[in-house]
This record gives C-alpha cells, sequence and structure tokens, in this order.
C-alpha cells in the first residue's frame, strides 16, 4: 500500500461562471508526478461565487485508487472559503477504485481567493493537496426602491443607471417606474460621499405630475450625471416627456450644489422644443483647458423621426444654456456621449440614426461650432434573447470615456466578429483626436467560438491614467446561451478590467445573476433592464451600476439598481490578450441587418 499511486480526476461539472463568462463544462485528469505518491504535485480548481444571493454548485472531484491493494484514507478537510463533502467516500477505498469528493466555494469576500483540498492517507501518511482558486463576487448593494404606486406604469421597476464620480463622491441617477412604450414615473438618484460605503437616495424634484401635481411633465426618461468641478456644482440630464404617446418636448438639468444630496428643481436646456430622444451630459474638468467648466448636452430632435443632432454649452454651471447647434453637415445620429479632452476639445462618438454604424464628431472651440461627423465603425447586431416580445431591449449604442492624456475608449455590441454572427461581442476602438479611429477589435470575454452573448456595456477609465497604462473597467450584461428560450434564458451581468490601455483583459467576473426573463418589466421593445448601463472609479477602484431583477410576484415586480458593496479591484494576473489581430468574420448574419430607418428608443 505504502507505493500505491493515487489519481484525482477533477471533473469539473458544472457550467464555468467567472473564469469564461458562461460556457460548457470542461474536466480535468490531475495525474502524480513522482514516487512514493506522497510526492503528488497536483493541479488547481478555479471556482466562481458570490456572496449574496446563490454561490457556486458543487464541483465534482473524483479520488481513484489505482493500486493493488485497499488504501485507508485519514481526512479530507478544505482551507479557506472552501468546503469538501465525500459523497460516497469513506474511511476505506479499495483497490482500483474510486469515490467522489464534492467541493463548494462560498466566498466571504470578493477577489482572487485561494485554498486548498487535502486527502490524508495512512499508507503514506503524507497530506496530498489540490490548491483550489476562486473569485469571489463582491457583495452587492441595493441603492434604491420604486415607491411609486401609480397603475399605469410598471413597479418596483428601475432601469437605466449612469454614475460619475469625483474624490470620494459617486451619484448615480436612473428611470424608477418604467411605462410601457416609454419614459418612468421619476428619476431617482443614489449618492456616497465617502467610496460607496454609504449612500442616500431619492428621487429628483420638481419633474413629473406623479410627484407633484404641480409638476410640468407626465414622465421622465434617459437621465445622465456630470459634476462641474470649476463650479462645483452636480448637473443630472434628463428627457422629460409629456402626454400618453410620448412627446418629448425638453431636455432639463437638475443641479446639485451640496454634492449630489440635494436637488433644485429643474432648468430647461432646449430652446425650441421638439420631440427629442436620447440626451447626454457632460463638463470639461481640465484645469489646463481653455473651456474648463464648460458643460455640453447633447440630444437628438425626433421631428418626422429624423434624429437630427443637437449640441448646447453651457459656462455658469447649469444655469443657462446656448440654442442647440447642429453639426456641419446636419447629421442624424442617436445616443452622443460627449467627451472633454485636456486641450479642451470635445469628442462626441454616436450611433447613426439607425444603428448600423459608429460615427463621431468634436467641437475645438468650445462649443460655439460642432464638425462634421466622421465613421468610426460599421455595426452588425445579433437580436439577443428569444424572439417575439420577450427579447432584450437593446442595441449598438456607445458607451465612451477618455483617458488623462486625451485618448477616446468607445465600446458597443457588435456580432461581425462571430460566424453567421450567432452572438454579440463587446467591441472597442479608440482615438487621440476623434477623426482617426483605429480598427474596432472584441474585448476577449469568451472565445469566438462560445455561445455567450454580450450586450449592454459600461466602460471607465481610471482618472490619471492613459495609453498603454491606461486602466478601464467595464461592466456588461451576458446570456451564457445566446440561442436560448424564455424558459432557458439566464441573464448575468459580467465584469472585466484592463491595466495597460486594452491590450490585455482580466478573466470576467460574475457580479449578478442569474435572472429570468419573466422578471423582467416588459415594454413595447422587449424587456428591459436599461438602454445603457455605466461603470465609475472611486479612489482606485470601479463601481458598476445596472439593474438587477429577482423573480416577480405576478405583475409586481423586483428590480432595482444596484452596485457592488466594495469598489472592484482591476486584475491583471489573469491576463486574456485582445484580438487585434482579428478581422470580421464574412458578413452573413443569423439575423436580418439592421433596418436603414431611424429609430426611437426613449
Amino acid at each position: 500500500m505504502r507505493n500505491s499511486l493515487l489519481t484525482f480526476v477533477a471533473a469539473l461539472a458544472v457550467a464555468c461562471f467567472a473564469s469564461c463568462g458562461g460556457g460548457s463544462s470542461s474536466s480535468k485528469v490531475l495525474t502524480p508526478t513522482g514516487t512514493p505518491a506522497a510526492s503528488l504535485s497536483l493541479s488547481s480548481l478555479t471556482f466562481s461565487g458570490q456572496v449574496v444571493g446563490s454561490t457556486s454548485p458543487a464541483q465534482s472531484v473524483t479520488l481513484s485508487n489505482s493500486g493493488t491493494a485497499a488504501l485507508t484514507i485519514s481526512s479530507i478537510t478544505t482551507t479557506g472559503d472552501f468546503a469538501a463533502t465525500p459523497a460516497n467516500c469513506g474511511t476505506s477505498l479499495a483497490a482500483s477504485a474510486n469515490c467522489t469528493i464534492n467541493v463548494t466555494f462560498s466566498p466571504q469576500s470578493g477577489g482572487a481567493q485561494t485554498g486548498s483540498l487535502i486527502v490524508t492517507d495512512n499508507a503514506s501518511g503524507s497530506p496530498h493537496t489540490v490548491t483550489l482558486t476562486g473569485t469571489g463576487m463582491a457583495g452587492l448593494v441595493k441603492l434604491s426602491t420604486d415607491t411609486f404606486t401609480n397603475t399605469t406604469s410598471s413597479h418596483a421597476t428601475e432601469v437605466e443607471p449612469d454614475t460619475f464620480a469625483s474624490g470620494s463622491t459617486i451619484v448615480s441617477v436612473f428611470q424608477v417606474g418604467r411605462f410601457n412604450n416609454g419614459g418612468a414615473s421619476a428619476i431617482g438618484f443614489a449618492t456616497s460621499l465617502d467610496g460607496g460605503t454609504t449612500w442616500t437616495n431619492g428621487f429628483l424634484p420638481g419633474i413629473t405630475k406623479l410627484q407633484d401635481p404641480a409638476n410640468s411633465y407626465d414622465r421622465v426618461s434617459d437621465p445622465t450625471i456630470a459634476y462641474d468641478k470649476k463650479d462645483d456644482v452636480w448637473l443630472a440630464a434628463s428627457l422629460a416627456i409629456v402626454g400618453t404617446t410620448v412627446t418629448a418636448p425638453d431636455v432639463i438639468v437638475s443641479r446639485s450644489l451640496d454634492g449630489g444630496i440635494t436637488w433644485e428643481n429643474p432648468i430647461q436646456v432646449n430652446a425650441t422644443p421638439g420631440n427629442l430622444d436620447k440626451s447626454w451630459i457632460a463638463c470639461d474638468n481640465w484645469p489646463a483647458s481653455p473651456h474648463y467648466g464648460n458643460c455640453y448636452v447633447e440630444w437628438d430632435a425626433n421631428a418626422g423621426f429624423t434624429n437630427n443632432i443637437q449640441m448646447s454649452t453651457s459656462s455658469d454651471g447649469g444655469l443657462t444654456w446656448s440654442s442647440p447647434l447642429p453639426t456641419t453637415n446636419n447629421a442624424t445620429g442617436l445616443g452622443g456621449q460627449p467627451l472633454a479632452q485636456p486641450n479642451g476639445n470635445v469628442i462626441v462618438p454616436i450611433g447613426n440614426a439607425s444603428l448600423s454604424s459608429i460615427l463621431a464628431f468634436r467641437s475645438t472651440d468650445g462649443g460655439a461650432s460642432w464638425s462634421s461627423t466622421m465613421p468610426v465603425s460599421p455595426v452588425a447586431v445579433h437580436m439577443v434573447g428569444p424572439l417575439g416580445t420577450q427579447h432584450m431591449r437593446t442595441d449598438a449604442l456607445p458607451s465612451a470615456d477618455v483617458d488623462a492624456a486625451g485618448n477616446v475608449y468607445v465600446v458597443w455590441q457588435d456580432c461581425k466578429f462571430r460566424t453567421l454572427c450567432t452572438s454579440n461581442d463587446i467591441v472597442m476602438s479608440t482615438s487621440p483626436d476623434g477623426v482617426t479611429w483605429t480598427t474596432p477589435v472584441p474585448i476577449p470575454i469568451d472565445d469566438l467560438t462560445s455561445t455567450v452573448d454580450h450586450f449592454i456595456p459600461g466602460i471607465a477609465v481610471e482618472p490619471g491614467t492613459s495609453g498603454n497604462t491606461a486602466h478601464l473597467a467595464l461592466t456588461y450584461y451576458y446570456y451564457p446561451v445566446a440561442n436560448c428560450t424564455v424558459a432557458t434564458c439566464q441573464l448575468y451581468v459580467g465584469f472585466v478590467s484592463s491595466v495597460d490601455g486594452g491590450d490585455t483583459w482580466s478573466a470576467p467576473t460574475q457580479l449578478a445573476g442569474p435572472m429570468n426573463v419573466s422578471a423582467l418589466p416588459q415594454t413595447n421593445q422587449g424587456v428591459m433592464v436599461g438602454d445603457y448601463i455605466s461603470t465609475s472609479f472611486v479612489n482606485g477602484l470601479a463601481f458598476g451600476a445596472f439593474a438587477v431583477a429577482n423573480p416577480a410576484s405576478g405583475l409586481v415586480f423586483d428590480q432595482a439598481i444596484y452596485t457592488t458593496a466594495t469598489g472592484l479591484s482591476l486584475q491583471s494576473s489573469l491576463a486574456r490578450r485582445s484580438s487585434k489581430g482579428e478581422r470580421p468574420v464574412a458578413n452573413i448574419q443569423a439575423t436580418p441587418t439592421p433596418s436603414s430607418a431611424p429609430k426611437k428608443i426613449r
């Protein structure tokens, strides 16, 4: 017995989670190296788990006695946040026999963790160890609760969060009480002044009649948030809506002078009302910029569904706004995100009116004029989720940020790198000036042959980092299996990061899920978690804001905005190289080519 050899066969009996962002299960044979058995050297097992909600199912480890005599097992133990339960392993294992040990991971905190599975046999008297590694999902914090009770919209629903951070302050805004055909009952906010440790929440005042019959608007949509460092004022832009046919005549801005805790009644931005869509706000916070303190709002005017791009500028902390200006070529578009560079130039990545391509335009004079639009990339889109009314309301809206050197990073969902366009990747292009752009590449969350569908990205750049040492954080949603049904679709929130400007990326981390389609509020454009989500850095840690849906109770939902209880540190040890050499596959799509007709997606 003393010279019996042990062979551990570790079968990962469940679909991988954080290590691959979804996909099929895998197995690994762990064989001894050297004689006697006491000198075994065994490979590691990888787990993922979540502090709140579900933890990883057990992974099965088969203990095999390949010797010619029975082997006495004296102990089976674990270290760290791992537990071992002998499914059918007793104190004796016959020759040429197997037994099974189930190992589970119940992390008590987020981030990478290690432990061991230790089996000791009486023959050698030495422990045989398998190293266990896991990624603990940070616990989640619910930022707000939908307290509205009007019967005209869905409750309890919160969707479409945006965030911005300055110093230790982070503010999020989002829709509360989503209507089926557009808009919400109110705009919620959640603010932390201590780096995400504690939060204050409420609703932006003075907007909808559901808040106060004296207010001017019936609904509100598309909230975004910015901070004007020069004037020390927080600005939340929203799209105000009147009537049940969802006409949006105004872009409005709410101001906070105390760090995002209390808010003033809104100010109208657009001097010429119309039927508007997809507003976004940003400020120039570069002290050396010639336009330091300017704030910019983008939206599109939908008169006749033309999606004409409009820009307005404020230089007094959002109190007054310039008359709307078009681009030089009077372009149409949707979902633009203004970004101020350190030199004062403003670059606006945007989708075209049909969201079949990504464009960009810029201002070099502080918003006094705006250039013609320039091409970034064509887009191919895979419809997300099951066909029919239960598909996910999502499209190729860009998410963008700028680094300390002025380089702009823009990401969107795109299926062009997948054979037959069977699922979406998150792809990225960068530019130093808004004119020339790199060839888009898929962020390597999963292999291009995987079944995973990725969508609704929110990217952030850590302040003070740039170029090939820029720190990037990306939060996104995904279905592990793109071709799922209403019964089988499982929605998750994922996170990846890069510490080298996107050259390599960490292995993905699961932040939330699974969520069933039936838990999501229905809209006239599919089930909804938001047309966009957001990520921001606070004190070197990344905080994503995203909607998480617990099971609905009849017509009452339980979908709120969450973030992680502690910020996420960037990972460089599990690097996956960006597919910079990849080129789009043949332009054969499993779904119809996106229509060239302009879109309205309030």
